[in-house]
């Protein structure tokens, strides 16, 4: 009898919530660049945009960051976590499904969201996997950004049927 193999697939894009964002900065980035000019009238205009502009270019790179895709693959022997900004995959990370302690749903704060947490309420809403690290301290990685908990839902559904009939334990939270 042949073990047919389960793989699943999540790809969690954000494009509309990009789009916004995007919108949203430049348009504050003009407001903020009139309001300077007529406050600090003793300033040229080129000083003042020329200081903020490295400042908004990096707000605009980490909201880009922060809404760019995330993909998670799950098969009966690993996890594989896949972050993209826009179209390069900046962070790709294989976890054993035997390593793993608990996975979790908690809302967390990593360092891409910095900038654009005041912005969002639920910017930092992760699904945690604690992984076993063999006598060190535990490893935590971190999925889905902006994720809610239906989706946790499916993924951790996804999650049990494909471990189902094995030897592997965790916890969910």
């Amino acid at each position: 009898m042949k073990i047919q193999e389960q793989m699943y697939e999540f790809m969690y894009r954000k494009d509309k919530l990009q789009n916004k964002l995007l919108f949203f900065c430049i348009i504050f980035y003009i407001i903020y660049l009139q309001i300077a000019k007529t406050k600090y009238a003793v300033l040229p205009f080129e000083i003042i945009s020329k200081y903020s502009f490295p400042f908004f270019l990096l707000y605009i790179f980490s909201c880009i960051l922060l809404t760019s895709k995330e993909k998670v693959m799950i098969s009966r022997e690993s996890i594989r976590i896949q972050k993209y900004f826009l179209i390069f995959c900046y962070y790709d990370k294989h976890i054993e499904m035997r390593k793993i302690r608990k996975i979790l749903f908690r809302k967390f704060l990593t360092k891409e969201h910095i900038f654009v947490c005041p912005l969002f309420d639920n910017a930092y809403s992760n699904l945690i996997f604690q992984v076993d690290m063999n006598g060190e301290e535990d490893k935590a990685y971190y999925f889905g950004k902006f994720l809610d908990r239906q989706k946790f839902l499916e993924i951790m559904q996804s999650i049990k049927t494909v471990v189902e009939g094995t030897q592997i334990l965790f916890l969910y939270y």
